[in-house]
């Protein structure tokens, strides 16, 4: 943790592996009118970032894990393209799996996602 603090800029990219929370057929359905953006508020990274963002008054502030770390201190340029699907392996729901995400600054700017 003290090392992200101490740096000045710091991105992250990869396969983070997460999907959109809802059924396939939904999904498929919403992919194929081009209403891709609808889903992001199913997004298993977004949900988990508001989640976690989320504090009651009067109660003391959670312990900075590192995925509240993670999630908290970083930022991400807003998904406007469909989801992706796995092409080999076991079939999976689509999402936005690979993901770029930056030490909040601001400095850095996302030009293309």
């Amino acid at each position: 943790q003290q090392f992200i603090c101490m740096r000045n800029r710091v991105v992250l990219f990869g396969d983070l592996n997460y999907d959109v929370g809802m059924d396939r057929a939904t999904i498929e359905e919403k992919v194929a009118a081009e209403e891709w953006e609808s889903l992001v508020d199913f997004d298993q990274v977004s949900s988990l970032r508001a989640r976690l963002s989320q504090h009651i008054p009067g109660r003391p502030a959670p312990p900075c894990d590192p995925a509240r770390m993670l999630f908290m201190c970083f930022d991400e340029a807003p998904l406007t393209f469909p989801p992706t699907y796995r092409a080999l392996g076991t079939p999976r729901l689509p999402g936005w799996p690979t993901r770029v995400l930056w030490k909040k600054d601001a400095g850095v700017e996302c030009v293309s996602y």
